[in-house]
């Protein structure tokens, strides 16, 4: 158990074929990685669409019981959110008022869902260029609450993926102030790039894979760059990112075709400044992808550990 006086955390990332998890704890100003682990799936598990299946929802449920075993403890899991349970719509700002901003965004928010506005959970998101609406589907966060009470866990908290990624680069102490910055995260199912700029998160690109393979193959990699030039596109020209940030395991294996997409390409480490137990170290290095596999989990872990 951790300490009385830690405050603590557990990210919680699901992917098509694997559930990875994340234990922070912070004591005082002192963020340290506690546990990690990742638990293979049964079968290839589509989120949101299979939480509403009890047969699929108690498998999930199996599988986050089987962290408890591996070392990582889930008393406030945090969850990520993507696909059809949420969107995030990106807004100009009203000139020298969040106040009002908000209140236009929300109103955005209401015509455009019309009937459906009390399906979903809003929110606004603002930074010095752009203002964000963001929203979950309530239905979807209900099922979460009743995963977790199946599952014998905590009561669940939530961000958006491109959120948590853009969290996992700043915890890991390599957010710039200035310059673009890409976090290119794949699965076997799907792809994602979040673009930041001056250190901001400005635009997300979410896309499924047209084959149904697992392989990093030319086809996967042309979709990928097609997309990365789209984010990077000024309108005058594409530009190369400052940076690339390779925040999977599948995106390791593409890091090597990126080439021009950036002047630099990395593995994201968002552990890199944190204090780590030691049998979170041996799982770290036991990891497929390390650190860059935990990237999602990891980031909202530090999500978590704010709220607190």
């Amino acid at each position: 158990m951790i300490g009385s006086g830690s405050k603590y955390c557990t990210g919680v990332h699901i992917t098509d074929d694997a559930v990875y998890a994340v234990q922070m704890s912070r004591r005082r100003k002192t963020i340290s990685l506690s546990a990690c682990a990742r638990v293979d799936l049964p079968d290839p598990y589509q989120l949101p669409e299979r939480l509403a299946e009890d047969v699929d929802r108690a498998a999930l449920a199996a599988a986050l019981r089987q962290l408890a075993v591996a070392g990582v403890e889930c008393q406030r899991p945090y969850f990520g959110l993507g696909g059809t349970s949420s969107f995030v719509k990106r807004r100009f700002l009203i000139p020298n008022s969040r106040t009002e901003t908000r209140e236009q965004l929300m109103w955005e928010a209401r015509q455009s869902l019309e009937d459906d506005y009390d399906d979903f959970v809003l929110d606004v998101l603002q930074t010095s260029r752009y203002g964000f609406v963001v929203a979950a589907r309530r239905e979807v966060l209900e099922l979460y609450g009743v995963l977790c009470r199946q599952a014998k866990i905590g009561k669940p908290g939530f961000d958006m993926i491109p959120f948590a990624l853009v969290n996992a680069l700043e915890g890991g102490g390599a957010a710039r102030d200035e310059g673009s910055d890409l976090l290119v995260q794949l699965e076997a199912a799907q792809g994602r790039v979040v673009l930041m700029r001056d250190g901001e998160f400005e635009a997300e690109a979410v896309w499924d894979w047209e084959d149904e393979g697992t392989a990093v193959s030319a086809a996967r990699i042309d979709l990928l760059r097609s997309y990365v030039e789209g984010l990077l596109d000024t309108g005058q020209g594409t530009e190369a990112a400052d940076r690339v940030w390779l925040a999977s395991a599948q995106a390791l294996d593409a890091g090597e075709h990126l080439a021009g997409l950036g002047r630099s390409i990395t593995p994201l480490d968002p552990f890199a400044q944190l204090r780590r137990r030691t049998s979170a170290d041996e799982a770290l290095e036991a990891m497929p992808g390390g650190g860059a596999a935990l990237a999602v989990a990891a980031g909202l872990a530090f999500r978590g550990l704010a709220d607190v």
